[in-house]
């Protein structure tokens, strides 16, 4: 047995561990050929390590409505739902991945042809995601306080830089104490300086795309 099929029997045997005999029956049932061959070909060469990837995992959107997905990425600060499509259907997965979406899920989809026919394509893809989101430990929400966290907002959603000015009105603070926070976040490289040819720092915007710094705060 090589190193991917016993490290994935570890894995699925421990995801099925405790489980009552129906979920056990689901589980195996939807953990298929697909699901398999993107791991063996796509998920192992590119990341190495089953931690924090769950199985046939069942989610609830917003409206509590319950959605089983392929694979569950739940490596903090993001949620990554990963779907392996064997036909692939504008009509029919928009709907969901929307619903998963307006819930913070970040939606990875990866149609079964490219998964059998060009898993290279499909490394590069994973990895480029995760080159993003998993640069380095600054991502840690939990290292954030509650007030970078409102900058964050501010400057994920806003169509310009953002001035300390704009922090001391959103937050209610002083000068002194935006820019202490703005120059925080640039030290955790979330933010970064806008414009160039000034020495003194005016304006601030996301050194993430703005779209990731939302599902990180949250």
């Amino acid at each position: 047995m090589n190193t991917f099929d016993s490290a994935h029997e570890a894995w699925f045997d421990a995801a099925l561990r405790g489980l009552t005999r129906k979920a056990r029956e689901s589980l195996e049932r939807g953990h298929g050929h697909g699901e398999r061959r993107f791991l063996r070909d796509v998920w192992w060469p590119a990341v190495g390590s089953f931690e924090h990837l769950h199985p046939q995992y069942e989610v609830r959107d917003f409206e509590g409505n319950a959605i089983r997905i392929d694979f569950a990425y739940l490596r903090p600060p993001f949620r990554i739902c990963i779907e392996v499509e064997e036909n692939p259907c504008r009509s029919a997965s928009e709907p969901r991945a929307e619903r998963l979406a307006a819930d913070y899920w970040i939606v990875l989809r990866f149609p079964l042809a490219d998964v059998l026919q060009d898993p290279l394509r499909c490394r590069r893809t994973l990895t480029g995601a995760f080159d993003r989101m998993f640069r380095d430990e600054t991502t840690d929400p939990s290292r954030l306080s509650p007030g970078e966290k409102d900058i964050l907002r501010l400057a994920a959603r806003s169509v310009r830089p953002t001035k300390p000015s704009d922090v001391m009105r959103a937050l209610q603070v002083s000068d002194k104490t935006a820019r202490a926070l703005l120059k925080s976040l640039v030290d955790k490289r979330l933010l970064r300086p806008a414009g160039t040819g000034s020495k003194r720092i005016r304006a601030y915007e996301p050194a993430l795309e703005p779209l990731l710094l939302l599902y990180m705060v949250g």
